[in-house]
């Protein structure tokens, strides 16, 4: 895919990549949701709107997990409640300084505005770089310090695909998003149509090359502005 040709997520598209990865033709889905083919052909070509009704049929004919479920709804102008403001940007980041030796950071939009010396030797590089996708996908030490590397870069793919339907384009997560494909590895991800509305797991395996050592961090992500989370890593015990 050349960046250029990139487009954001619509229900149309959506539909029509669910659809085809589920083995369905046009005509069987327009059975499961109780409308005619045409209906289908429609709303694949985005001239037409869906109702709650068909959204809940929708949901049960493709068999979506709660991560595309909640896409879908997003896609089709039913986003969730979003983030509130709720903390100033010094504050912020006097926090995150306090929180040492915790590894603590803020993400705003992708970017890391602020981070403590603990979450800069967890990820290092992710300081510098232009985003954290950016670092994840361009930075040869994501794949060192990150075991689950393959998790961790589908999950932020598919959180980005979700995040360009409930943002409806205001951010920059389109802008990133243009600018990886030209990485193979996430144009793959991204074709692959994968979708995340949140994250799966709570602990992140992160190897620590300084010390030899594999640490096991439970992170918590707390709204700290519309497009703001502040992200605290907690030490596991007994677990690597």
């Amino acid at each position: 895919m050349d960046p250029k040709d990139f487009a954001e997520p619509t229900l149309a598209a959506f539909v029509k990549h669910l659809r085809r990865d589920r083995g369905l033709t046009q005509v069987q889905l327009s059975l499961e949701v109780h409308k005619g083919r045409r209906y289908i052909e429609k709303l694949e070509q985005g001239t037409d709107d869906v109702s709650d009704d068909v959204l809940h049929d929708l949901t049960n004919a493709l068999r979506l997990n709660d991560h595309e479920r909640a896409h879908l709804k997003a896609l089709a102008g039913r986003p969730s409640r979003g983030l509130n403001e709720v903390a100033a940007v010094d504050d912020i980041a006097i926090l995150i300084e306090r929180l040492a030796p915790m590894p603590a950071a803020w993400l705003v939009d992708w970017r890391i505005e602020a981070l403590n010396d603990g979450y800069r030797e967890l990820m290092p590089g992710l300081a510098e770089a232009r985003s954290l996708p950016h670092w994840l996908f361009n930075d040869a030490r994501s794949h060192l310090v990150l075991p689950d590397w393959q998790l961790e870069a589908a999950v932020v793919t598919g959180l980005m695909r979700h995040l360009l339907a409930v943002a409806g384009g205001r951010g920059s997560t389109g802008d990133v998003v243009r600018e990886l494909l030209v990485v193979p590895e996430f144009r793959r991800l991204w074709e692959s149509g994968v979708v995340y509305t949140r994250r799966p797991y709570e602990n992140r395996r992160v190897w620590m090359p300084r010390t030899g050592t594999m640490r096991v961090i439970r992170e918590s992500l707390i709204p700290v502005s519309t497009v703001g989370l502040l992200i605290i890593g907690f030490p596991v015990a007994g677990i690597a």
